[in-house]
């Protein structure tokens, strides 16, 4: 367990979802680092808006920094259901 409640199972399982939705809408370089800005805008909406309609969770972007804190937030809607 980390100190953030997720297994170490859970957070590969969370970011790999994130990286891959970010890959099907054309952003193939990410990783858990990945800082989110640096993204490209449109395929980036596009990947949140499948993760949303997937999980049903909002955020607020400028809190969220990066890859792994974004898997963390999906990880956090889904515990909370």
């Amino acid at each position: 367990m980390t100190l953030d409640g997720m297994s170490h199972s859970e957070r590969n399982e969370y970011e790999a979802y994130v990286i891959e939705c970010l890959q099907e809408a054309g952003i193939k370089d990410s990783n858990p680092a990945t800082v989110l800005k640096t993204l490209d805008k449109d395929a980036f909406r596009r990947a949140i808006g499948q993760m949303k309609d997937d999980f049903d969770f909002g955020f607020k972007p400028e809190s969220i920094t990066s890859v792994a804190q974004l898997a963390e937030a999906i990880w956090r809607a889904s515990q909370s259901r």
